[in-house]
């Protein structure tokens, strides 16, 4: 499980933020982690307690989207060249516009990009590291379905 989850991570951090390793991933790694362990905790908000941990991890990813958002715009409005197969999330909220305005405006303000991204992060993180730890078991525990899966596989790949 522990490596399906730092797998996921960073898969999610790729595509919702386009980022790399690094020490802003590695920094967002230990907040997103205090955000999930606050998700389950008493909604009590003291100095010790894991759900202001959580509160103020939340804070803390919120700039650092912010900051990417504001990275990512300069790139844009700079017409810096983006290949359409490397845009992360980020990019393509902020590459969207209202076409019925004169002025072409974004869609989403950046609180609702971060916020968007905060929930992407979140609701995908748990249930693809958990459903892909038990898939990885399902095919330890049963050669006959591991079987299936590989002839699948390799029929899907030979077309």
């Amino acid at each position: 499980m522990p490596l399906m989850k730092t797998l996921t991570f960073n898969v999610i951090c790729t595509l919702i933020f386009g980022i790399e390793r690094g020490a802003r991933r590695n920094r967002l790694v230990k907040l997103f982690e205090h955000v999930i362990d606050g998700t389950l905790a008493l909604p009590i908000n003291l100095p010790f307690t894991r759900f202001n941990r959580s509160l103020r991890a939340r804070s803390e990813i919120r700039d650092i989207v912010l900051e990417l958002i504001r990275e990512k715009r300069d790139k844009l409005e700079n017409q810096e060249t983006l290949d359409n197969h490397h845009q992360d999330l980020i990019t393509r909220f902020l590459s969207m516009s209202d076409v019925d305005q004169a002025n072409s405006s974004p869609l989403l303000s950046d609180e609702e990009i971060v916020d968007n991204c905060i929930v992407a992060m979140t609701a995908g993180h748990d249930t693809t590291s958990i459903l892909l730890a038990f898939f990885i078991k399902l095919l330890s525990e049963n050669p006959h379905v591991y079987q299936t899966v590989l002839k699948g596989w390799v029929i899907y790949t030979s077309k």
